[in-house]
Formats: C-alpha cells, sequence, structure tokens
C-alpha cells in the first residue's frame, strides 16, 4: 500500500530549501516502510493538502489552511481532550472485540499506530514518525504554524 510522507518545513523556510528527499539513515522510516523517498509532483502534493482525509485527520488537533499551505496546531487543551476522546473510542471498539472473541494482535499494534487508521508517516523538527505517534506529540507543536512542505511516496 502507497501512502505519503509529510514533511513540515518552518515558516520561514524558503520553498527553494525545502528537503527535496528523505534521509535514507531514518530508522522510523526504515521500520515504517519497504519502499520510500520518490518527491510527489506540485499536482499530487496539492491534492494531499486539498483532500478530505488530511483536514479529517487533523480535526481537533490542527487547521489546514490549504490556500496557504500552513498547518496550525490548536491549543494543548483541545488537542489534549481530542486524543482522550479518540482513545476512549479505540479501546471501547478494542473491548467489543475482545468481548466478541474476535480480538486480534494485529488490532491493537494498528490502534497504537495508525490514528484514525491513517497509514501516512509526517516530520517536524527533522524527525519522522508514524500517525498515531505524531498525534500523541502535537500538544508539544500547540499554537505553532508550519508550511506543508515536500510530500514524499512510500509503500509498506
Amino acid at each position: 500500500m502507497h501512502f505519503p510522507l509529510i514533511k513540515f518545513e518552518k515558516i520561514d523556510t524558503p520553498i527553494e530549501d525545502w528537503d527535496i528527499d528523505v534521509d535514507p539513515e531514518s530508522v522510523s522510516i526504515q521500520a515504517n516502510t519497504d519502499y520510500y523517498g520518490e518527491l510527489y509532483n506540485a499536482e499530487e502534493r496539492r491534492s494531499i493538502i486539498e483532500s478530505k482525509w488530511l483536514k479529517n485527520f487533523f480535526d481537533g488537533i490542527a487547521i489546514i489552511d490549504t490556500e496557504k499551505e500552513t498547518i496550525t496546531f490548536l491549543n494543548p487543551d483541545v488537542i489534549d481532550t481530542t486524543l482522550k476522546n479518540y482513545l476512549i473510542h479505540v479501546t471501547s471498539d478494542l473491548y467489543v472485540e475482545a468481548q466478541k472473541k474476535k480480538l486480534r494482535g494485529y488490532s491493537l499494534r494498528s490502534a497504537g499506530k495508525y490514528y484514525k487508521d491513517c497509514i501516512s508517516m509526517f516530520n517536524i523538527d527533522d524527525y519522522w514518525q508514524d500517525s498515531f505517534d505524531f498525534i500523541d506529540d502535537a500538544h508539544f507543536h500547540a499554537g505553532e504554524t508550519w508550511m506543508i512542505g515536500n510530500i514524499f511516496d512510500a509503500h509498506i
């Protein structure tokens, strides 16, 4: 399955200074992909920025400004409440699966790795994270605005 690696850049970083490749030594990338690195073209990148899934993914965590191509993280209380509510929902679903004797290890691993079932990875401050780790750490970026930089293809 192909998925995007989304790199956020500091708001004042000129476009010509954006990363145009993925660090081949990134342990996070190596652990979460079997292929990575091809840069999305401008049209592909724009389609991700304007996508409903990205807006839904960050709902309650950050605001995506598609015109400015930025992301602004909400305040820490809103972020933490969103994550708490999500965890309640996910653990309730896992409990129901367990009660039906249908819970598998894959469901547990996925719940702790893929926020909202999103396989994408994100990079802020040169650190790649799977979607759940990224959202779990989002409160550290509360109030910050970042440019949505280059997007790379990956496969798992």
